[in-house]
């Protein structure tokens, strides 16, 4: 198979049909790369928002705090708060 027996037209057809192939490894590539790291951030925003809330429960002062979603609001506190002696 000698290069000098294809045509121009065929040349360019297989140089089109590399770059495309070339293009369309390294697009799937980016993707999942991209993937990763969207779903890594995702994680990571989700373990220091629980871990957020854990600190916040665990406040000695036993206060109740808000949390907020949007425009929904609820008010939380650590059930063993609610289980302490109260004051005689």
């Amino acid at each position: 198979m000698n290069l000098n027996t294809f045509s121009q037209k065929q040349q360019l057809a297989l140089l089109v049909w590399i770059i495309f192939s070339v293009m369309y490894i390294l697009f799937d590539i980016y993707q999942g790369f991209r993937a990763g790291i969207l779903n890594q951030a995702y994680l990571s925003g989700k373990t220091s928002t629980a871990q957020a809330l854990i600190e916040k429960a665990e406040d000695p002062s036993c206060k109740p705090f808000n949390v907020y979603i949007g425009e929904k609001k609820v008010d939380l506190i650590n059930v063993a708060c609610l289980t302490q002696s109260t004051p005689k």
